[in-house]
């Protein structure tokens, strides 16, 4: 312990002395998106283990298909908890819900979505796959039938699930970053439109959350080399924004908005539920 707190001492103190960019990057975790999408990302994440398909985030199908997993998950659970010790199946289940109680109560309690990111909740998942793996052992040792299909099934599931999800440009995981592809096909049409005139360029700042700088990262892979990407930290000058003919302006900030609106410009929706807008 003593050790583990010594090693951690460098990062205690960066995080003392930058405490206010600390809590603003993380901010974007007390946003309450509500219950229901909380429940969604539960199944979402604890069902990824074994089947994992995207018909997208608001499809019926993503969850449908889903039930028999999460099935799956609390019968094993249940059968832990009647058939092992109580060392056994008390380790599996504070494993689980320990750390993910961690979260969720808050979330519900006070507001954010911390459970609802599948990464804060990688320790739970090796219990869940424990108590699947102890029902799936046991019954298929007793020749189960029930135990053969449902092991068939799981292996299908997570084979085809990996195959798919391989050759896919965006995933239900990427939560702000699902769009990232799509906008920089997007960016890039417009280049191509453009490339006779001037250059493209692509406006931007930090966001209102402190997110924008890891997407416009993963953006920066995918778009045309004559795309240019302007990252501010103030006000645009109205001058600068005049040498090109159509300046895109991707995700911009409530004071970027202000800044934009104040120089007589307006954001025309290009791709509005991935906030990337035109400047007229």
């Amino acid at each position: 312990m003593t050790v583990a707190l010594i090693l951690y001492i460098p990062w205690i103190y960066v995080l003392a002395t930058n405490l206010q960019r600390a809590s603003a990057t993380t901010d974007w975790t007390r946003v309450s998106p509500g219950f229901l999408y909380l429940v969604k990302l539960w199944t979402l994440s604890f069902t990824a283990i074994f089947f994992d398909l995207d018909f997208g985030f608001d499809s019926i199908w993503t969850y449908l298909l889903r039930l028999p997993f999460i099935l799956l998950i609390a019968v094993a659970i249940y059968q832990v908890c009647r058939w092992t010790s109580i060392v056994n199946w008390l380790f599996i289940l504070t494993s689980i819900f320990v750390p993910f109680l961690m979260l969720a109560l808050p979330d519900i309690i006070i507001g954010g979505k911390r459970s609802a990111v599948s990464r804060y909740l990688i320790s739970c998942f090796p219990g869940v796959q424990l108590a699947v793996a102890y029902f799936l052992a046991s019954n298929v040792k007793n020749r189960q039938w029930f135990g053969r299909v449902a092991l068939a099934t799981v292996f299908t599931a997570s084979i085809a699930s990996c195959t798919v999800s391989a050759f896919a440009d965006t995933w239900w995981s990427k939560d702000l970053s699902y769009f990232n592809a799509r906008v920089a096909r997007t960016i890039n049409q417009e280049a191509i439109a453009n490339r006779l005139i001037k250059d493209t360029i692509v406006i931007s700042d930090r966001g209102n959350d402190f997110t924008n700088m890891g997407d416009l990262l993963s953006l920066s892979y995918l778009l045309e080399k004559d795309v240019r990407l302007m990252l501010l930290t103030q006000s645009p000058d109205s001058e600068m924004l005049k040498k090109y003919p159509a300046p895109l302006v991707f995700r911009p900030s409530e004071k970027l908005r202000s800044a934009l609106k104040q120089n007589q410009h307006r954001l025309e929706p290009i791709l509005e539920y991935a906030k990337l807008f035109r400047v007229r």
